[in-house]
């Protein structure tokens, strides 16, 4: 009877301590986080709630210490190699449902280099076609040292892909003169797109009158669902609304791409998005390894955004993006089915 319920009990303190990292990766440490930025101002009553708020923080650090060596293993499923990890004899399949796929590279590529003449006259819509059916989660822009991107080709990244696949995450890297692909951060599309919005209006202005006039006259599917010959018109005319000059352009608004034409765009920079997408830019990431240590799971739990990217010890991206609350939300299941 003792040992059937020491063994209850353990498997208790595990469902608790597993909810604990749920609210710590989630709320706590957000809110712990913040209060020590507030604590040099707070005084009187604001103090007393701060303690207050803090209590549950406290309560969950100290349930995650008593049980650090069960939950120190929990992450080992992170790395791409390894797809179990154990936790009390607990086999939990994680790599599926913690990895995220990314867009294929020559969609990407075709999107950056687009050309509105040449995409109007492709009728097999072949730039699109390869997307038709292809799961995919996050895309993977390299913008090199400058001089690659355009910021009205990022912006159909953020709005007219997602409307085809639900993209969860964009990931930037830039390339220095010793390394490539290395880490910048990862950013939400919606965070993306209210961004860009924000300092060049005009791109959202123009994508959403092609979008409109090519779905006018359509029945079927709710228009966030495109066919691929829908969404490639919709950047033909996009693009080529965009290199319409008016009389009264703003020249340092404007780039010219080769002779004769000129778009309604610029080209950007590691600098310049790390200043465009300010605290939106998330460098969540840890160093990829064959199997991820104590440390590293720890490191994970603690990380601020949804998402974490696995890089070398350069920097440098390893095709890899950690969804935490998928990873954090499988070992939860798998405790609740063996309690």
């Amino acid at each position: 009877m003792q040992l059937a319920d020491k063994s209850t009990r353990s498997r208790v303190l595990l469902l608790l301590a597993v909810l604990a990292v749920i609210f710590l990766a989630w709320f706590a440490w957000p809110a712990m986080t913040a209060a020590r930025h507030r604590l040099a101002t707070v005084s009187g009553e604001r103090m007393t709630e701060l303690i207050k708020a803090s209590a549950w923080p406290v309560l969950v650090a100290a349930v995650l210490l008593l049980l650090r060596k069960e939950l120190g293993a929990f992450a080992a499923a992170i790395a791409s190699r390894v797809s179990k990890v154990s936790i009390m004899n607990l086999e939990i399949e994680l790599a599926q449902s913690s990895q995220l796929q990314a867009w294929p590279t020559p969609v990407i590529q075709g999107i950056k280099e687009a050309d509105g003449a040449v995409l109007a006259q492709d009728s097999s819509a072949s730039l699109f076609q390869e997307l038709h059916g292809t799961p995919a989660e996050f895309v993977v822009v390299n913008l090199g040292q400058g001089g690659e991107w355009l910021t009205s080709r990022i912006y159909v990244l953020a709005t007219l892909l997602r409307r085809m696949r639900s993209i969860r995450a964009i990931v930037f890297l830039t390339n220095s003169s010793h390394h490539d692909r290395l880490f910048l951060g990862i950013v939400l599309p919606d965070r993306l797109r209210t961004r860009l919005d924000y300092y060049y209006p005009w791109l959202g202005e123009k994508l959403q009158s092609q979008y409109t006039e090519t779905l006018r006259f359509r029945v079927g599917p709710p228009p966030d669902h495109l066919e691929p010959f829908e969404a490639q018109r919709i950047l033909a005319m996009y693009i080529e609304d965009l290199r319409k000059i008016p009389d009264n352009a703003i020249d340092d608004e404007w780039t010219e791409l080769r002779p004769g034409v000129t778009e309604h765009a610029t080209w950007i920079d590691s600098g310049k998005l790390t200043k465009l997408l300010g605290s939106d830019l998330d460098r969540s990431a840890i160093e990829w390894k064959p199997t991820l240590t104590k440390d590293d799971a720890r490191d994970v739990i603690g990380k601020g955004g949804p998402f974490v990217a696995l890089v070398d010890r350069n920097g440098s991206f390893r095709d890899a993006l950690i969804d935490r609350a998928a990873m954090v939300e499988a070992v939860a299941k798998e405790v609740a089915t063996h309690s």
